[in-house]
């Protein structure tokens, strides 16, 4: 009990003195975990096939409700930055359990002339878990590196203008659940959705899905030291260089497909909170929520039905996110 009291009373700085004896700046290695909450989407365009005033021929919609995440995190930069300006780094890798995140939607515009659905369908979706190959491979994680500088104020405050690059790899399996067509009628057409469209179930692994995201952003933060151990930050990123490579397998017997797409540009932005209290001036305890939002990204998809060639549809892939990101991160400074 006395131990706990010590940390908890010991200040985050000692005295002008005390900072004069430790070095100006100072790394830190974390242990983090988290969730991220909210949706992947997955779009296809209707490209110069225009069946009615949709945008889209199909959206599938991917849950992470929740994506249980867990990581590590390093940093290095100023020890005070509402006292020390100077360049700082940090790197952070989170990585996503394969566990249950929600569902799975999907919903077509396949009727010409009508702006109804004509399918729709609906799945459990699960965290894929391997990280056996980057671009086939089943794991779901985030790695970003952020450099930029920081700039002491005054009356306690600092602001870090940064760069960050970051790669996002997000991948689903979907599996156990039920669709629901209009009539078809030839093609790929098919009459709206009405009372009479039967509900069909299937049980078993239906898709796999991952994205994979290349993004270079640029972003501010700016913080304030409250008091002996607590500090609040503000940040805001943004950019549209974006790159995206994704992979949808169809597994049913009837439509055993591969789509591959080719994305870039849109818009990203990220924008999010951090409070932080240090225990003493080793050990920190951090608390974050981040906002996150990928949308317009757009490119060609190459299509292989039942293992044939790939053939190319040009600007017809499509596809983004928004997630909530909370994090809780217990740091020790060195």
């Amino acid at each position: 009990m006395c131990l706990v009291i010590m940390m908890i009373s010991f200040p985050l700085y000692a005295d002008v003195s005390g900072e004069k004896r430790e070095t100006p700046y100072a790394f830190s290695m974390a242990i983090q975990g988290g969730f991220l909450w909210g949706q992947g989407e997955e779009i296809v365009y209707s490209g110069n096939n225009y069946r009615n005033n949709s945008p889209y021929v199909s959206q599938l919609l991917w849950d992470y409700k929740p994506l249980v995440l867990a990581g590590l995190y390093l940093d290095y930069g100023p020890r005070y930055p509402w006292i020390t300006k100077g360049l700082y780094t940090s790197l952070s890798f989170k990585y996503g359990l394969p566990l249950g995140t929600g569902i799975m939607e999907n919903r077509d515009w396949l009727a010409m002339g009508s702006d109804e659905l004509s399918n729709y369908s609906q799945h459990d979706a699960f965290s894929r878990s391997s990280l056996d190959e980057l671009f086939e491979g089943y794991g779901s994680f985030t790695a970003n590196l952020l450099f930029g500088y920081s700039f002491a104020l005054i009356n306690r405050l600092w602001i870090k203008p940064y760069g960050e690059l970051s790669f996002m790899r997000f991948s689903w399996a979907a599996r156990d659940g039920y669709w629901q067509y209009g009539e078809y009628l030839y093609g790929d057409y098919y009459k709206p959705i009405d009372s009479k469209s039967p509900i069909n179930f299937h049980y078993g692994p239906i898709i796999n899905y991952s994205q994979n995201w290349f993004i270079i952003a640029a972003g501010i933060e700016a913080g304030v030291n409250i008091n002996e151990h607590l500090l609040f930050s503000i940040f805001a990123g943004i950019t549209p260089l974006i790159f995206g490579a994704h992979r949808d397998d169809h597994l049913h017997v009837t439509k055993t497909n591969t789509y591959l797409d080719y994305l870039f540009g849109g818009l990203y932005i990220n924008a999010g909170i951090t409070l932080e209290y240090y225990f003493n001036r080793k050990i920190a305890l951090a608390l974050s929520a981040v906002y996150m939002n990928l949308d317009g990204s757009r490119g060609d998809t190459h299509i292989s039905e039942f293992g044939g060639p790939y053939i190319i549809h040009q600007g017809s892939g499509g596809g983004g996110f928004s997630f909530m990101d909370f994090a809780l991160r217990l740091r020790y400074i060195f």
